[in-house]
């Protein structure tokens, strides 16, 4: 996706700087786990151009890295709307959404991502620990445990 090249400020402390120099600033300050930092550049990336995708999807990786998996869901979804075609997104929010708790949701969309890119061995290798934590650990009142054991068995005669 294209970025807007004018200039932006982005923060009361830096001078103007193109929307690409800004988030190249935030990968690097995301990249030395300067988290506020990265996150201020990102929030002023989008006020200057909402529908900056890589901007709304390292929002959402800083939510996961600070255990904020709710916020990193909410960005995660709102770059799908965005732009649907992106696999990494998929991933993204598959695993902002098992740990929370809603391991259908994040089987889901997991799914969806390995569909997108069938030979990708980290979101098999995901997707494979989240049904073998089914199978560990059954829930209770889950009358699916045993089509999930099937899936999985599936899953691993596939690989």
């Amino acid at each position: 996706m294209a970025t807007n090249k004018s200039s932006q400020p982005t923060s009361n402390d830096q001078s103007q700087m193109t929307v690409d120099d800004a988030f190249k600033n935030a990968v690097d300050h995301f990249n030395v786990e300067r988290y506020t930092e990265a996150d201020k550049l990102c929030t002023a990336i989008i006020q200057a151009v909402p529908n900056h995708i890589d901007a709304i999807n390292l929002l959402g990786i800083i939510a996961q890295k600070v255990n904020r998996h709710d916020l990193a869901i909410e960005q995660f979804q709102k770059a799908i709307n965005i732009d649907n075609a992106k696999t990494l997104l998929y991933y993204n929010l598959g695993t902002s959404l098992y740990p929370l708790g809603r391991k259908d949701e994040a089987v889901k969309v997991l799914k969806i991502a390995l569909e997108m890119e069938p030979g990708n061995s980290q979101i098999s290798s995901y997707l494979n620990g989240i049904l073998n934590d089914f199978i560990s650990k059954p829930e209770i009142s889950d009358p699916q445990n045993k089509e999930k054991k099937v899936l999985q068995q599936g899953i691993s005669f596939h690989q």
